[in-house]
């Protein structure tokens, strides 16, 4: 528990808010903080569960830290967490609200470096026997100067193979057999919506099916499951499409696992350094090698961003 007397509560400033209440800028010991607060008992209820599992289970530098609860004499029970930039979600829908400063470009090495970082804590919740069950845009915040990426809200958060009464998650990028009615998430339907993730940020689109009304769930859930719908194909890398279309396989047996993933992005960075960064080819076997094991392509000879967007 933080103490009022350690909250800087006369500078506090709104960051935003929706139904389920308001988030302020604060400080806590000379660092600028976010604390959440819930407006009704219900979602103060899910908004303290979701603390105590960040707290209790969570420890990975690619998920929100929690400092503690903060009983506010003005707002009530609140959650005190590290104050990110953005959610991943503004970054591609209007980067001009959040990139003033011109401190990045949002280029392909950048996707390729946020999709490394949310494999990596997706493979520490399958570690740990854990499924996240809600992995969206939203949920993906920036910080470090819109580099460092951190995954946040785990009000699904759960034990893996746990069973469930309703389904939870968001229709664009909920898992097939979720659909259908499926008791149980496994970890294969994470990686169902990390492709869809990954297809999201190489498009730089929200919305993967135009043709449907966004806020339509039920006809979304209809055409994923009746006509296996899928986003649209995008001109960019096989190499990138292939990986994403594997990802989003009706069948979650032929989805790869997070081990797989992690690999496949901690490869691309390694590629994508020297196309991107260096702008060169560099003939050594340890970047042949490399090379070789994007999915079978022919070697990419130069550095044409085209090649990889």
């Amino acid at each position: 528990m933080l103490f009022y007397s350690q909250i800087d509560d006369l500078n506090s400033t709104k960051l935003g808010e929706g139904t389920y209440g308001h988030v302020i800028k604060s400080r806590f010991r000379q660092t600028n903080i976010a604390i959440k607060y819930a407006t009704d008992p219900s979602h103060r209820e899910s908004l303290i569960r979701e603390a105590k599992i960040i707290l209790t289970h969570i420890r990975h530098p690619n998920c929100i830290r929690i400092f503690g609860f903060y009983d506010c004499p003005k707002n009530g029970m609140g959650v005190a967490m590290e104050l990110m930039d953005c959610s991943l979600l503004t970054m591609i829908v209007d980067p001009s609200l959040v990139l003033t400063k011109r401190t990045i470009e949002y280029k392909i090495d950048h996707a390729i470096s946020w999709l490394y970082q949310l494999s990596d804590a997706m493979n520490y919740f399958h570690s740990g026997n854990h499924v996240h069950r809600d992995l969206k845009l939203q949920n993906l915040l920036l910080c470090n100067r819109y580099h460092t990426l951190k995954v946040c809200d785990y009000g699904t958060f759960t034990t893996l193979h746990e069973s469930m009464t309703l389904n939870r998650g968001t229709p664009i990028t909920m898992a097939p057999e979720i659909i259908r009615g499926s008791k149980q998430y496994t970890t294969k339907s994470d990686i169902y919506s990390f492709g869809i993730i990954m297809w999201q940020i190489i498009a730089r689109r929200d919305s993967p099916y135009l043709a449907s009304n966004p806020h339509d769930a039920y006809a979304i859930y209809w055409n994923i499951v009746a006509k296996n719908l899928r986003p649209p194909q995008i001109s960019c890398n096989p190499v990138l499409s292939r990986f994403y279309e594997r990802c989003w396989h009706d069948d979650p047996n032929k989805r790869p696992n997070s081990q797989e993933v992690m690999r496949y992005f901690s490869l691309l960075k390694e590629v994508s350094s020297h196309f991107i960064v260096n702008q060169c080819y560099d003939p050594s076997p340890s970047w042949y090698q490399t090379s070789r094991m994007m999915a079978n392509l022919p070697l990419i000879h130069n550095g044409d961003d085209y090649l990889w967007w």
